[in-house]
């Protein structure tokens, strides 16, 4: 495997577990998070408050998987905003959010003849580090619409944002949403903050770059967090060259064996990040969650230890 680069010079990305964390998860200071989905939305308002939700919800059957979000959230007006960061590939991305999406609007589906009434509009959106539609667009806004392109519903709406596909230089970034890309992207080699293009220097994206500037912490802190974001990089790599590999051989050998530890690898990797998210959950509960043998869990817990 080629040797990964420095994941950051001063400041942690976006998209680390925890540089997504401090800022579109800050609870404390929300004007970051409320400005960017008002861009990512593209909302003609202000997001003046917004309440953090559990992320967390129920499968609605027996069968069903249990959903933990990255990020959800009801807006001012009542609607209801998801936020997911992928790192890696991941092929299955819209399939993700219909279902995100649709496990949110089921308590708001009541029983009789208005059952359907006073469902708020939902949106779904995922930011993705790697491509995931074959074109050159970097922001997408999906609805549901007819083969004539008419509207049939709007009520879901399903947000993508590709970050490789971003490659505006700063002088050109006028909205916030390319704002909002090019810092994501930029920030991390970044190492002096007169580098910085001067937009960096309004409030809402100044409030988040402090909180993602490593310089506030000590020697061994910047020590641990640079291993816990390197190491996190590594396993998306790692997870998508195994997947690449397996596919190929796969086509060209049709091995069931390569197929399956190519599964193993994705699962290890998938109990890794919700270890990593939420340290406190026991081994039994990801095992049901993930539906994952209860030993694999235990090793990867003992191997971030």
């Amino acid at each position: 495997m080629p040797k990964q680069p420095p994941p950051f010079k001063r400041y942690i990305p976006f998209t680390s577990d925890y540089g997504f964390k401090v800022t579109f998860g800050n609870e404390v200071n929300t004007l970051f998070l409320r400005t960017a989905i008002q861009a990512m939305i593209e909302l003609e308002r202000p997001v003046q408050s917004l309440v953090f939700e559990k992320n967390s919800r129920e499968a609605p059957t027996i069968q069903g998987r249990h959903v933990v979000f990255d990020l959800t959230c009801r807006l001012d007006n009542g609607e209801i905003v998801i936020v997911e960061m992928q790192l890696g590939g991941y092929p299955n991305m819209v399939k993700r959010l219909e279902y995100y999406a649709t496990i949110r609007m089921i308590p708001f589906v009541k029983k009789g003849k208005w059952m359907f009434q006073g469902i708020p509009r939902i949106y779904s959106v995922a930011i993705m580090a790697k491509s995931l539609f074959g074109d050159d667009d970097y922001h997408r806004i999906s609805s549901l619409y007819d083969k004539r392109h008419r509207l049939v519903d709007d009520s879901l709406q399903f947000i993508f944002i590709e970050l490789d596909k971003f490659d505006k230089p700063a002088d050109l970034c006028t909205t916030n949403l390319d704002k909002l890309i090019y810092t994501m992207k930029a920030l991390p080699q970044i190492e002096n903050p007169e580098e910085m293009p001067d937009f960096m220097q309004e409030e809402w994206l100044a409030s988040a770059i402090k909180e993602l500037d490593a310089a506030n912490l000590d020697p061994h802190e910047r020590a641990m967090l640079e291993i816990a974001v390197a190491r996190e990089v590594s396993s998306h790599y790692a997870a998508d060259q195994w997947a690449e590999f397996v596919e190929k051989r796969g086509e060209q050998r049709g091995e069931q064996r390569g197929e399956q530890r190519g599964k193993e690898t994705t699962m290890r990797h998938n109990i890794r990040s919700i270890l990593q998210k939420h340290p406190e959950w026991t081994d039994e509960y990801i095992s049901e969650l993930l539906n994952a043998p209860i030993q694999i869990v235990s090793e990867e817990r003992e191997r971030l230890k």
